[in-house]
């Protein structure tokens, strides 16, 4: 998609201030929902292999996300995540056009969830998502909607 449409705002992180003022992403599922912590922002091609499903143990999993702080074209400001601290993450992809077939990656930590048997963070009935209630119910109606 060449028009901007898909995640095309991720691009945007490269820019420090964006980044700083961007670091909590909610992911609402009918699971559960997750508040994660962004941490990294990566510019690379679509031929690297930056996608990583499954690990070895826990110190390759470490050295993945290591490798992608050192990697980032930004720097955490405030409540500052290390390879160790991350048990969980996501990433977010689109394409970037500074360079031939660009993307940029965003890297964020899961930090909180209130999906129940999580293998990684205890779960909580009543998890931050920074929304009020009201704003909450119209979040799910607009999620039924959508689904």
């Amino acid at each position: 998609m060449n028009d901007g449409s898909m995640f095309a705002s991720l691009a945007d992180f490269e820019n420090q201030d964006t980044f700083d003022s961007h670091r909590d992403i909610y992911v609402l599922t009918p699971q559960g929902n997750y508040r994660l912590k962004t941490f990294a922002l990566v510019k690379t091609t679509g031929s690297d292999a930056i996608v990583q499903t499954s690990f070895a143990d826990d110190a390759s999993y470490q050295a993945y996300v290591q490798d992608k702080l050192n990697r980032s074209v930004v720097s955490q400001k405030g409540d500052t995540l290390t390879a160790t601290d991350i048990k969980q993450s996501v990433l977010f992809s689109t394409c970037e056009y500074s360079q031939n077939d660009g993307r940029a990656v965003l890297f964020a930590a899961v930090v909180e969830t209130t999906a129940a048997n999580d293998p990684y963070l205890s779960s909580s009935t009543s998890g931050t998502t920074g929304l009020s209630s009201s704003q909450d119910a119209v979040m799910d109606r607009k999620y039924e909607e959508a689904a």
